[in-house]
């Protein structure tokens, strides 16, 4: 892993270049979308809490929102000379921490992935690999020297995607 950590909070977005590793600690049911551009040696992640902005008050941060924070990380890494046409992306969290009868009440971390997916989709941005949904809360760092992610579970688990 790079010298230079970032970390990033819920609702916002780091973009930078290596090396330099981004990480959020304690993903539950919000979603770490990493982008990682190999040519450029550039990325960036946002920490999604919610899917859309549709509903959101005047005012909202509008990073923590899947369909504008991903847009709003594409438009800062753009800016920097980014080529979206080599941009990748990784996506982790999205789990379900709240079990219920009504499913519907605390489906918002499938939700999340759900709008994620689409949003990379169509901005033509290939989802490389996930480690997503399930009931346990992660940490991600990614890593913007190798393009690698490091997923840790809350119950000890380590895996690489």
């Amino acid at each position: 892993m790079a010298d230079e950590v970032f970390e990033v909070g819920m609702g916002e977005i780091v973009v930078t270049h290596n090396p330099a590793t981004l990480s959020i600690i304690g993903l539950g049911s919000c979603v770490g979308v990493a982008l990682y551009n190999p040519k450029a040696k550039m990325g960036g992640l946002a920490h999604v809490m919610l899917p859309d902005s549709k509903r959101s008050r005047p005012g909202a941060n509008l990073k923590k929102f899947a369909d504008t924070g991903i847009a709003i990380m594409m438009e800062e890494l753009k800016k920097k000379g980014v080529d979206h046409l080599w941009t990748t992306a990784k996506l982790v969290g999205g789990a379900s921490m709240f079990q219920s009868a009504d499913k519907s009440v605390f489906n918002i971390g499938s939700d999340n992935v759900t709008m994620c997916r689409e949003i990379l989709k169509g901005q033509r941005i290939k989802i490389v690999s996930e480690d997503v949904l399930g009931n346990k809360g992660r940490t991600m760092k990614f890593d913007l020297v190798t393009g690698k992610v490091q997923v840790r579970y809350v119950d000890g688990l380590v895996r690489e995607i």
